[in-house]
């Protein structure tokens, strides 16, 4: 599996997933990358995509980003 972000500059971010991706590898992802890059490039208010992957849709998710004021789209 790939997970991709793509900005506005047309520059790509992408992370190579091997093996089962848990709801916690996805947090230590945003953690460690994605809502760093993301307030960087586009300020505190910003719209995050995610697809129906089971990851996106856990409970431990949604308040990951609750947490982080991460507005995501529905």
């Amino acid at each position: 599996m790939v997970c991709l972000m793509a900005f506005q500059n047309g520059l790509l971010a992408y992370r190579i997933i091997r093996g089962r991706f848990k709801s916690d590898d996805y947090i230590a992802m945003l953690q460690d990358k994605l809502v760093a890059c993301m307030k960087l490039n586009y300020g505190q208010n910003f719209y995050f995509q995610e697809d129906n992957c089971s990851v996106h849709k856990a409970k431990i998710d949604k308040d990951f980003m609750t947490e982080h004021n991460v507005n995501v789209l529905e």
